[in-house]
């Protein structure tokens, strides 16, 4: 017997109704699409990988998200971003005090002309050149500043190489400000040094992302794969086919409302979030790499922008004149029913496709926990829509050699043949079905006790400050919201 945890999960639910009419079988990429959107309006914006061979919709389901909240001025779709459109395209140009110039102010003597109306030819000249000079200076020591702060960086293709070593210390959170060089041409034909300086961090989403350079930053990342089921592709054939019968406006469906929502949570919504409950569920981690202390992070980042997003029914506490937003059940539970899509393809930052691999193909056809090349051919004749080479699968088994999950022998009886030897069993951050324990264990974590111990400490901690700190609601009346939350839970037994 098997059991599913069902429960209102807020908001997220709306948009993932209005996305159903154009992405199907995709929930878990649009909602990490969703809280990745949101993050950018926060101080921890999120960095997000799809990963995954091409024509499994990565794009697609990407911008149809983005389609559906909005796309805003601050949403920026980039291709190959060089250095200098990083400057030209998206940069202010400002001079060594910070202030902006237009470089419409630039001298002319036409203009000189029409401003000194009765100076001789030769002192419009010696007020040209003197305002020419003062111009060159202001521009010696000019810089394009480029404000990332609040952005949307979705990288359709990936960057130029040598953007994202420019880049990527703003990217990885490194640095909140960096500067650099390049070299551009002026109106004249000649070379001038540009100075740039990056600020800010945006939030990011990376539809294609194997390069080998992206590999540092997919490990500060949510990584995830767009669904690979023969029944995706049937939905998704049979989208495409009433989109072409009857217009795809006609049936995509109205996202107004969504929109709506998500200018208020821009506008009006708390970006500070405590997490309450953060260490009751931290109890379930079972697997201790040096991934989790970043993907523990990442998690509990989604679980803040759920309480974002569902701002308006969220308790709050203000810590001097900030107020903060509460995450509450519903929030750790709405994550949770998401992460396990999430959970292996983040913790070990591989593509879905790999790990299918793994689980599909190398596990089922190994004897005392070996293989070879030959059997997982044919295997994937059996159980895959489109059988493997052998050419691809050891591009696959490269990759989980990489991260420790099988190692390649020589075959001692085939000298030209390897063996592959598996040597773990996978890696998640829960190694069981998380939401169903939190679920069982509701009460245990969810609980009056724990709540009033994490709010004694919060005391402690602003009473050492002398900051003062109060509670918009009876910590009583925040376990009665719980309930007008609508965490409701039923079990469908299935034989």
């Amino acid at each position: 017997m098997s059991s599913e945890v069902k429960f209102t999960r807020g908001f997220i639910d709306n948009i993932l109704n209005v996305a159903k009419a154009s992405i199907k079988r995709d929930e878990c990429a649009v909602a990490c699409i969703v809280y990745t959107y949101l993050s950018r309006w926060t101080n921890e914006p999120l960095n997000l990988f799809l990963k995954g061979e091409s024509s499994i919709g990565k794009s697609y389901v990407t911008k149809n998200t983005i389609k559906i909240l909005g796309e805003d001025k601050d949403v920026w779709y980039l291709g190959g971003l060089s250095p200098t459109a990083i400057a030209h395209d998206y940069g202010v140009l400002k001079d060594e005090s910070g202030c902006e110039i237009n470089v419409l102010d630039a001298p002319s003597r036409r203009k000189v002309k029409l401003e000194n109306p009765n100076a001789s030819k030769e002192q419009l000249e010696q007020i040209y050149r003197q305002e020419y000079e003062a111009w060159i200076d202001k521009l010696k020591n000019s810089y394009y500043e480029v404000d990332l702060t609040g952005k949307l960086l979705v990288f359709l293709e990936p960057p130029n190489l040598e953007t994202f070593q420019r880049l990527r210390p703003i990217l990885s959170h490194d640095a909140e400000r960096i500067s650099f060089r390049f070299t551009d041409k002026t109106k004249s034909g000649g070379l001038r040094t540009a100075n740039v300086v990056v600020k800010g961090w945006p939030a990011t989403i990376f539809c294609t992302s194997e390069e080998e350079y992206l590999k540092d930053l997919s490990t500060r990342s949510l990584t995830l794969t767009p669904e690979l089921s023969i029944e995706k592709i049937k939905e998704a054939v049979n989208l495409i086919s009433k989109f072409l019968a009857y217009s795809e406006e006609l049936l995509t469906a109205d996202a107004s409302e969504v929109k709506t929502h998500i200018e208020k949570v821009k506008e009006k919504a708390p970006k500070n979030v405590l997490t309450p409950f953060s260490e009751q569920i931290e109890q379930y981690i079972e697997y201790w790499g040096k991934r989790v202390m970043r993907d523990w992070k990442h998690l509990l980042t989604m679980v803040k922008m759920n309480a974002i997003l569902n701002f308006e029914n969220r308790p709050k506490v203000y810590i001097g004149d900030k107020p903060y937003l509460l995450t509450t059940a519903t929030d750790f539970l709405t994550v949770l029913s998401f992460w396990s899509g999430i959970e292996e393809t983040t913790i070990t930052g591989i593509s879905g496709s790999a790990l299918e691999v793994f689980e599909k193909l190398i596990k089922p056809t190994a004897v005392n926990g070996f293989t070879n090349y030959e059997m997982l051919t044919m295997k994937s004749k059996e159980v895959m829509s489109e059988p493997l080479t052998s050419g691809s699968l050891r591009k696959y088994v490269q990759v989980l050699r990489e991260i420790g999950f099988v190692e390649t022998l020589p075959d001692p009886e085939h000298p030209k043949r390897k063996l592959i030897k598996i040597i773990s069993e996978g890696r998640k951050m829960f190694q069981s079905n998380i939401l169903r324990n939190v679920y069982e264990q509701f009460k245990q974590v969810f609980s009056f006790e724990n709540l009033k111990a994490w709010w004694e400490n919060l005391n402690t901690i602003c009473k050492q400050k002398a900051i003062p700190v109060q509670l918009n609601s009876s910590l009583e009346n925040l376990l009665d919201l719980e309930r007008d939350f609508e965490i409701f839970f039923e079990f469908e037994e299935n034989a």
